[in-house]
């Protein structure tokens, strides 16, 4: 992406969208008047469980937002992991990104909140729906 054109990173996809965008078309996030607020923002490490499936990788808590559970309660329909990794009973298999209806997820928990942060797996970090 040009330093001058008419794009500008999504903050929640890091998708290239149009400067005047209210929306992102990719993953259909609100990108109005959040580069502010997003400058803050930070990874978190999380596993969910959809339907079948186990899924490990990081998702973007925006600046605005304090708890991996403002994210999943907030309006867009998709939990977006980067990193994303599918677990399987031989081995783990990378996914890269991932957008997951917030309908097909059962359960998210946080696995690390920050790489200095090593405390054992807490299950009452757990949140279901």
């Amino acid at each position: 992406m040009a330093e001058n054109s008419q794009y500008k990173q999504c903050p929640m996809c890091a998708e290239d969208i149009k400067k005047n965008a209210f929306i992102c078309r990719y993953c259909n996030s609100s990108v109005q008047n959040t580069t502010i607020k997003d400058e803050n923002g930070r990874f978190m490490n999380v596993k969910l469980k959809s339907i079948d499936k186990i899924y490990k990788g990081s998702l973007y808590v925006p600046g605005h937002m304090n708890r991996v559970s403002d994210v999943v309660n907030d309006n867009r329909k998709f939990i977006s992991l980067g990193n994303a990794v599918e677990e399987s009973k031989t081995r783990d298999i990378p996914i890269g990104f991932l957008a997951i209806s917030k309908t097909a997820v059962e359960w998210i928990c946080i696995e690390q909140e920050s790489e200095e942060d090593n405390r054992p797996f807490d299950s009452q970090r757990i949140y279901h729906y």
